[in-house]
């Protein structure tokens, strides 16, 4: 996780090897488990 002055991005590197940022916010974070954490993707997001 990643700290910015709005809130927090995730990292998260694609099967490809690309890398994206996510915002940590609920539109994009489903669920956080003690073991991962489930985004639900947007169109245009990945």
């Amino acid at each position: 996780m990643i700290p910015v002055p709005q809130g927090h991005l995730l990292e998260i590197e694609r099967e490809n090897g690309k890398k994206v940022m996510i915002p940590f916010i609920k539109v994009f974070v489903s669920q956080v488990l003690e073991d991962r954490i489930i985004i639900t993707p947007i169109e245009g997001l990945l």
